[in-house]
């Protein structure tokens, strides 16, 4: 959103165009980019200053339909953390315009981080009730990033910019394919043009969280494509230590599979880790805080020591309620992730609904703790599996035991047993495959490959898999001549491949060399 650059409602440049617009006085040019012109301007009859986008339309019947619906979103949407759509028109050279308030407040993008985990909580529960509001009404947002979150002058965040936005009832703007949205910020299935709902713009928004917590991006990539192959590869980022007790609420947000994550801004905001809020004065002793003047403390003081003592006995009191609660939350899952199963029925508990609930309800200690007594179940239940059953079949029962893996800090070394068994099995098969130019077997064991702990031999294996040609690709020889390949070995029949240019007489001698 252009307008986001102010950041105290009076630095304005010269206008650079005239622009006319009926019921406003154009006082100056906030910012341009693209297309679109963003200008301060008074509206005469009620003289408040509002922000005037105005955007250049090319023509493409695309674009039309999209700053349209921008408009009509904004007008469906009453909500005190979204801004508001006071007039949107149209201009005589064709381009339209926006009227909105004016945010003096800045944008998210200009708070220093880390930001305290107090600060951070606020605006996820304005937000996150900013995107039910939006959700609600069948509008997914599709680029929530920090230029996006807007203040007002009382610092509410404002959720702006809608441009992109996505109406479920009425399916995609854009084709299949196309990716709407921010770099960094889009979820993995929005990089790729796929079909989104609401969980797109709650991964966003905790990778917007992340940042701010811990000060570095979540997913590392130079480009979008290392971007986006980082986000379905790379394990998601840690919290620093005295902010780890966010790490399962970020284990589910950008999970890189939408099935896996928060379904709606209400479970997010339920799972939202309680900020350790209470003033660091309080754990100090009582006795640090009488004046050492040697006088007699005044009443006022007597009433303010007699605060933080009321404070810290409460505080005190809280924390032992917490960790009876938690304790007896503990016990429960405990109990019951002995009587779930890793494949169950239908109708059957399964042992990983039991984590995801542990995640939700319990400290990292404990949720590490289930985590570890998970997996070395799943050592023994699943060792003759490793051996025996197809890789695209464990592939999916892999996935999972992945996020229990994540959740442990140290895997039990039956686990890591099994783990390093099925790596030199999938090590095996893509090696195999490449080898007899499998294409099938080969594309059926890289899912599950790329589910396992990265190791120099897994990487080559996977690398030469997804270079595997099929019939009319080229490939180089082991003795560096291209060829293109007619038939693939099957069975008994060798296969056939034909050089992909004539042979020249240096290929010819280096040939007759190699046959001596």
């Amino acid at each position: 959103m252009l307008y986001s650059r102010m950041v105290d409602g009076h630095s304005t440049s010269a206008m650079t165009t005239e622009v006319k617009i009926d019921g406003y006085r154009i006082t100056g040019l906030l910012g341009q980019g693209g297309m679109a012109k963003v200008y301060v301007a008074t509206e005469r009859e009620l003289e408040r200053e509002v922000a005037i986008k105005v955007v250049e339309v090319s023509g493409d019947g695309e674009q039309v339909t999209r700053l349209e619906f921008e408009a009509k979103s904004l007008a469906r949407l009453q909500h005190p953390n979204i801004v508001e759509l006071y007039r949107f028109g149209r201009l005589s050279d064709h381009s339209v315009y926006y009227v909105m308030p004016l945010l003096t407040g800045g944008d998210l993008s200009h708070w220093i981080k880390p930001v305290s985990e107090v600060k951070v909580h606020a605006l996820l529960v304005s937000l996150l009730d900013a995107l039910g509001h939006a959700h609600q009404a069948g509008i997914i947002h599709r680029d929530i990033k920090p230029e996006n979150i807007l203040f007002d002058r009382q610092n509410r965040p404002m959720l702006a910019d809608f441009g992109a936005a996505l109406q479920m009832e009425q399916g995609r703007i854009t084709q299949e394919g196309f990716a709407i949205g921010s770099l960094g910020y889009m979820s993995p299935e929005q990089a790729r043009g796929l079909a989104i709902n609401p969980s797109s713009d709650l991964y966003s928004l905790a990778v917007v969280a992340f940042e701010l917590l811990a000060n570095k991006p979540c997913f590392l990539g130079h480009d979008s494509l290392s971007l986006a192959l980082a986000q379905m590869e790379q394990p998601i980022g840690r919290m620093p230590a005295e902010l780890i007790h966010w790490q399962p609420f970020f284990q589910i947000a950008l999970q890189a599979n939408p099935q896996d994550r928060y379904t709606n801004s209400a479970e997010m905001l339920a799972a939202l880790p309680n900020p350790k809020a209470l003033p660091k004065t309080l754990l100090v002793p009582i006795s640090t805080r009488v004046p050492q003047s040697g006088a007699k403390p005044s009443n006022l003081v007597r009433a303010g020591l007699a605060a933080f003592v009321m404070l810290a006995l409460i505080a005190v009191g809280w924390g032992l309620y917490q960790n009876g609660a938690s304790a007896r939350a503990f016990e429960e899952l405990s109990a019951q992730l002995k009587l779930a199963k890793l494949q169950p029925a239908a109708q059957e508990k399964s042992a990983f609904e039991v984590l995801h609930r542990a995640v939700l309800t319990l400290n990292s200690s404990q949720t590490q703790q289930l985590a570890q007594t998970l997996l070395t179940r799943a050592a023994v239940e699943f060792a003759p599996l490793v051996s025996s059953a197809e890789l695209n079949v464990l592939a999916p029962i892999w996935a999972k035991l992945s996020k229990a893996r994540e959740l442990s800090l140290a895997p039990p070394a039956p686990f890591l047993a099994l783990e390093g068994a099925l790596e030199r099995r999938v090590v095996e098969t893509l090696k195999l495959s490449a080898e007899l130019f499998d294409r099938t077997t080969a594309q059926s064991a890289l899912p599950l490959a790329r589910l396992l702990n990265t190791t120099p031999a897994l990487n080559t294996q996977i690398d030469a898999a997804q270079r595997i040609p099929g019939p009319g690709d080229e490939f180089v020889s082991a003795n560096g001549i291209v060829l293109r390949l007619v038939r693939p070995p099957q069975g008994a029949d060798p296969g056939l491949a034909v050089m992909a240019a004539p042979l020249s007489v240096a290929d010819f001698q280096r040939y007759s060399v190699e046959k001596k």
